[in-house]
């Protein structure tokens, strides 16, 4: 497993993923659909919000089973966290993981938009 290091545009917001980038995924959901990010779920235990709690904004939507968060300096969406089936992961926005470059993932489309 690679650590990963992620911020927002500003730097305002820092975290850190542990994982293998193995399965990007795209997601046609009103949100994610407006977005455009290339994601990757990670569990909990290896997400760490390093900085930046004070700047992010929080935003709810559907089910509210996930929250998506942008910082409130700059509007990058760095991650959101879902609480979809009773499971806790972090979807990571990989264009704000360093020295990941999320053009040259190949991301699994998810049907997102059939959840609501």
């Amino acid at each position: 497993m690679t650590t990963y290091v992620g911020t927002c545009h500003c730097g305002a917001v820092e975290f850190e993923i542990q994982c293998d980038l193995e399965t990007p995924i795209r997601c046609n959901c009103s949100l994610c659909i407006r977005r455009g990010a290339v994601m990757h779920y990670v569990e909990s235990e290896n997400f760490r919000l390093v900085r930046g709690e004070q700047a992010l904004v929080p935003y709810e939507f559907g089910h509210k089973t996930g929250t998506h968060y942008f910082c409130g300096k700059c509007g990058v969406f760095p991650f959101f966290h879902s609480r979809w089936q009773g499971e806790s992961t972090y979807g990571v926005n990989t264009g704000c993981l360093q020295g990941v470059n999320p053009y040259k993932l190949s991301a699994e489309l998810i049907d997102g938009a059939s959840y609501y």
